[in-house]
């Protein structure tokens, strides 16, 4: 899934020459959550999980930063955060039942 940033974010060592700056300006993200992506993330939080954790997930799942992730704009993490957890929870609730 591609969502473009409203901000773009921009890191790097040199603002005022442009040099050695990168620019996001959108992720892609992909839908399949795997263990892996969970690391670190408490079950309990897992329903509703904090701000901090739930950025966790989605840069995981953009393949993002933490300092991306944190330079987000308030609009954009609504956005971001809401797409990862949407999936997460998709795939809690996709109907397929498990066998042992």
């Amino acid at each position: 899934m591609k969502i473009t940033l409203k901000d773009p974010v921009s890191i790097g060592s040199d603002h005022t020459k442009g040099d050695g700056i990168i620019n996001v300006s959108e992720f892609n993200m992909r839908e399949k959550v795997v263990s892996g992506d969970l690391r670190g993330l408490k079950v309990s939080e897992l329903a509703d999980p904090p701000v901090e954790k739930a950025l966790v997930l989605a840069g995981r799942l953009c393949g993002q930063l933490d300092l991306v992730m944190q330079k987000l704009s308030v609009r954009d993490t609504i956005e971001v955060v809401g797409a990862a957890l949407g999936f997460f929870a998709s795939g809690l609730t996709d109907g397929k039942t498990q066998s042992a």
